[in-house]
């Protein structure tokens, strides 16, 4: 059962994405910079919405063929 009290975070930092997609954080800098990733600033932090990871895989699963 889901807790109420437990909220599943919307976004995430850099260096937690990089860990979720398996690749260093530099790479997922890169694709940032690169706007391969969507990604919103708040203050000094930059984070990358859940959904933008997804869609990020989704396209190079398509990209690749639908091979996994």
């Amino acid at each position: 059962m889901n807790n109420p009290d437990q909220l599943s975070p919307v976004s995430v930092p850099v260096p937690t994405a990089a860990r979720l997609l398996g690749i260093s954080v530099r790479t997922c800098w890169t694709l940032v910079k690169d706007r391969q990733i969507a990604s919103f600033r708040i203050g000094s932090r930059v984070l990358i919405p859940y959904s933008a990871l997804t869609s990020f895989v989704d396209s190079r699963l398509a990209a690749a063929g639908g091979e996994a």
